[in-house]
């Protein structure tokens, strides 16, 4: 059971991060032809911007969420490799129930966040 969870989980990441991959590709191929219009041409598109921009927000949220799943993101590791396994664990639970609080409380203040930010 616990196997074929994980199975599915990680197949969900590998297509989110082939989306990433089309995304990306399409945000550079977006700002390069905005940019030779902008410069070159004289005639930018009204519409580039804010599509650069939702692609890239979509990017964010997918990438991290596949780099928290694969433990990827970025760290730093000059104290975590100094320490032994029981302790790297013991630090492991600390930072996973640091980002859980984290995401509960930004959860729990999304409305006042999107006044400050909006």
């Amino acid at each position: 059971m616990k196997q074929s969870f994980l199975k599915s989980v990680d197949r969900i990441n590998q297509l989110s991060q082939a989306i990433c991959m089309v995304i990306l590709v399409l945000l550079v191929a977006i700002t390069v032809t905005q940019v030779f219009m902008r410069y070159i041409m004289l005639s930018p598109f009204s519409w580039a911007e804010e599509v650069s921009l939702l692609i890239l927000v979509w990017f964010g949220l997918l990438s991290v969420s596949s780099a928290v799943f694969y433990q990827s993101h970025m760290k730093i590791s000059f104290l975590w490799d100094r320490l032994p396994p029981k302790a790297q664990h013991g630090l492991n639970v600390i930072v996973e129930l640091l980002g859980l609080f984290f995401a509960f409380s930004v959860a729990l203040n999304a409305d006042a966040l999107v006044v400050l930010f909006g």
